[in-house]
């Protein structure tokens, strides 16, 4: 599919349907999520969803306010669509290869972050809360590949 910036991501099967909003690599190297829990983001340096190449996706699980946009996201199974619409109009459509679990500090950015001979999409959120640390110790990874080369709204 051409360039077109990511508006918004549907997963119906676990009642994922979340805006994106553009964000850059902040300057420790970090993934910046939405000041708005109810907002993904969509990383701007990688491709939009749909072209060659893999575009990220990543949003909170939850808040002290209560769950987030991508609380749903850890349901998610191989098999289920993604749609992920996108400004000029039209969607891309993609289904779910895998779902993964990796401790916080043991991503594996080259198979996450890294190119793909075509396009891919990746949705990334935490779990695994730990209540002593008051953190969470891992990352879901959701793999998807197109359904769809292409699809008009």
């Amino acid at each position: 599919m051409p360039p077109s910036l990511p508006t918004a991501v549907q997963i119906p099967d676990v009642d994922l349907n979340v805006p994106l909003v553009p964000v850059r690599i902040s300057g420790s190297g970090q993934l910046p999520l939405p000041k708005d829990r109810d907002r993904a983001s969509w990383l701007a340096s990688s491709v939009t969803p749909g072209e060659r190449g893999s575009a990220i996706l990543a949003g909170h699980v939850d808040s002290a306010d209560g769950p987030a946009a991508f609380y749903n996201l850890s349901a998610a199974k191989p098999g289920m669509q993604v749609a992920v619409a996108r400004r000029d109009g039209t969607t891309a459509r993609f289904t779910i290869d895998a779902v993964a679990v990796y401790p916080k500090d043991k991503i594996p950015d080259a198979l996450v972050y890294g190119p793909t001979p075509g396009p891919s999409l990746r949705l990334i959120t935490c779990t695994g809360w730990n209540p002593n640390e008051r953190e969470y110790r891992d990352n879901v990874v959701v793999y998807a590949t197109p359904h769809t080369k292409y699809s008009p709204k």
